[in-house]
């Protein structure tokens, strides 16, 4: 690893690829590596609480490799890499550093956590699981425990939206002051309601925060909120077999009325004197 300073608030890292190994030897016995990896970090300062990390990588095969094998492997490799580190410094984040755009990291940090939580056991553990991940999601982020002692409803909030089921649900009118736990598990069922019968995540999101007093305070306090909120709207739009069949049921209802009230006005047409024009010209239509 070598590092020089490139300005008073920039400092550039680079990797050296590794050229030998003693676990790799080829047939007359020489230590040698084929592909080769470097790394180039640059860090610099934006402000105070701001550092603006950029990550170079230049990879090194010693050859040619198929295309399918770069698109299916390499390249989601360093996606993962990058999602992860994106990942580390979400979750390193203080709870009065975060922006907007880091709700939506977060919100996708949360979503993940859920997801590898739940492929730990089978569809009967599903639930308990769930809750798992959303219990060490708020372990895991620095703002979150910093979140926790202020807002102590806030976990079942998190806890009742991983289950994604459908339930009768209400407005919560109490300010933020006055909501607890069952106040939040309302909070939840309420948007799960909501998404039912959207196809957007954001449109669900900003519907439920009009609706809901202590949601509207909330983000005046945390303005990463909506954001962050939006990723988990849109996991369980995707995830929920209920929503789709209501959303595809209810466009083919709508579908079928339009269709016979066509139908009817045709004939309606062709059976009044004078307006028998009216009625070929909407059935040829």
């Amino acid at each position: 690893m070598v590092w020089k300073r490139l300005g008073e608030k920039s400092v550039m890292v680079t990797y050296d690829p590794l050229m030998s190994h003693p676990m790799v030897e080829n047939k007359d016995g020489k230590e040698v590596i084929r592909a080769t990896f470097q790394a180039v970090y640059l860090v610099t300062q934006l402000d105070a609480r701001t550092t603006k990390v950029e990550l170079g990588l230049h990879v090194n095969f010693g050859g040619n490799l198929p295309r399918f094998i770069v698109n299916s492997f390499i390249i989601p490799s360093f996606n993962r890499i990058v999602s992860h580190t994106q990942a580390f410094f979400a979750l390193s984040l203080s709870l009065n550093s975060l922006t907007k755009s880091d709700g939506k990291l977060l919100g996708e940090v949360f979503v993940n956590q859920i997801k590898a939580a739940r492929k730990r056991g089978g569809w009967k553990k599903r639930a308990d699981l769930s809750k798992l991940g959303v219990d060490e999601f708020l372990y895991i982020s620095v703002a979150m425990r910093k979140l926790l002692p202020l807002y102590p409803w806030f976990r079942a909030l998190l806890h009742e939206m991983s289950l994604n089921r459908a339930k009768a649900s209400r407005t919560v009118t109490k300010s933020l002051p006055d909501v607890k736990e069952q106040d939040a598990i309302n909070l939840a069922k309420g948007l799960l309601t909501i998404i039912l019968t959207n196809t957007e995540a954001e449109a669900a999101v900003d519907h439920w925060i009009a609706q809901n007093v202590a949601l509207e305070e909330f983000e005046k306090e945390h303005v990463w909120m909506r954001s962050f909120f939006v990723e988990i709207a849109q996991f369980s739009l995707n995830t929920s077999n209920l929503g789709l069949k209501l959303r595809v049921s209810s466009g083919a209802f709508l579908s079928m009325v339009d269709l016979a009230t066509d139908i009817y006005m045709t004939i309606q047409f062709l059976n009044t004197a004078g307006q028998e024009s009216y009625g070929r010209t909407s059935a040829l239509l």
